[in-house]
């Protein structure tokens, strides 16, 4: 697949999306895979126990990406009509069809939870687990959209009214009360689940990426960054050891280190990785790969389609979606590329003309401010390439 650069972005950035939605993917089939314990295969797979993390990346790359095309057009007469219109043809067109073909496909299932057609129809899916601990297999992954959408309720009002001086005041507010809320909500024994997908015990990740979008557009804080690269990579090294240490110890999505303290550990891993790919150097040369940025390019039908169609698949050949045997494995790789084929597909005749249409409605520059030049417009929901 070729991958074409357009002014004004930053192709590296599709390669960054590439990478989450590959953590993504290896964490969801990964489960598929079912070895004896202690062997060496079962110690294999565990070395892939954070991979699920992939979404708190594309959390980060939603906050700076969608944080930072909000900061440059904050004052353009059309703010928020652009802004919706674009999200509204970006996101719900495939998310509603693909929820649609959900719905009828399990509604004849005994043996699959359906949840209401009212709780996707609103995004509310993570509020649902939040309150009957309730969540479809295939379509569970929907619940960070319910995170994004939620996210891109408050964010737009959020910029538009305060002094863009006192932006930074209360991000680094929001980030450090996120810790402290998902504590709280385990004081009040909740469980980790809710607590895992609630838009409030996740907003550190998502808000640290506006705090990047905000810092690259300040002349003197940008070249700071630039000129000390060392320190992001010299952060990343101390982030990658705790994450080795996280994996020893299966701190992994669930347990209690992970929910107090873990979420936090990565939300600071991805945001320098993402601001190492700004700044340039070897991390940014090896997301400029074109398999890498052909992955971001599609990931937003991969993500939505990556469960459906192999659980289907299985199920319409009387098999369960486990991997015991070189013919399941077979199977689950027929899957695989199937789901590759479709989101291939869905991207080029479907979602691609719905982001061209989305672009005939243009921010007002009269009064819009200059975008920076670490900008990529593109949204951070995974797939789309422009906002």
């Amino acid at each position: 697949m070729s991958v074409t650069s357009s002014p004004g972005r930053i192709p590296e950035l599709d390669g960054l999306r590439g990478l989450a939605i590959l953590l993504v993917l290896v964490w969801h089939y990964a489960a598929f895979i079912h070895v004896p314990a202690h062997t060496a295969a079962a110690y294999a797979l565990s070395t892939l126990s954070l991979t699920w993390s992939g979404v708190d990346l594309f959390f980060v790359l939603s906050g700076f990406l969608i944080g930072g095309i909000l900061l440059d057009n904050k004052l353009a007469t059309n703010y928020f009509k652009v802004f919706y219109a674009r999200r509204f043809l970006r996101i719900l067109p495939l998310y509603f069809a693909i929820i649609f073909v959900g719905q009828i496909a399990g509604v004849h299932r005994p043996d699959v939870v359906m949840l209401p057609w009212y709780v996707y129809a609103t995004f509310t899916q993570n509020i649902w687990t939040l309150l009957t601990g309730r969540l479809d297999y295939w379509l569970g992954v929907t619940w960070s959209l319910g995170v994004e959408e939620q996210f891109y309720l408050l964010l737009p009002l959020t910029i538009f009214l305060l002094p863009r001086k006192r932006l930074p005041v209360l991000l680094i507010s929001l980030i450090g009360l996120a810790p402290l809320v998902r504590v709280a909500m385990l004081g009040q024994g909740q469980k980790i689940p809710a607590i895992h997908s609630l838009l409030f015990c996740r907003m550190d990740v998502l808000l640290l990426g506006v705090l990047c979008a905000y810092l690259m557009r300040q002349q003197q804080a940008r070249q700071w960054i630039v000129n000390h690269t060392r320190f992001l990579y010299g952060g990343l090294g101390v982030c990658a050891g705790l994450l080795t240490l996280m994996i020893a110890k299966s701190w992994n999505l669930g347990s209690l280190q992970m929910t107090i303290f873990g979420y936090s550990i990565l939300a600071v891993a991805y945001t320098l990785l993402l601001l190492a790919v700004v700044t340039g150097g070897p991390i940014k040369r090896l997301m400029n790969l074109s398999p890498l940025r052909g992955l971001g390019i599609i990931s937003y039908g991969l993500y939505l389609l990556h469960g459906l169609v192999p659980w289907y698949a299985f199920k319409l050949f009387g098999q369960t979606p486990n991997i015991d045997s070189w013919g399941a494995g077979l199977f689950l790789l027929f899957s695989v590329c199937l789901v590759f084929v479709l989101a291939h597909l869905s991207w080029k005749y479907f979602e691609k003309p719905l982001v061209e249409l989305g672009h005939v409605l243009k921010y007002d520059k009269g009064t819009a401010l200059a975008a920076a030049p670490v900008l990529a417009e593109s949204s951070f929901i995974p797939g789309s390439r422009k906002a």
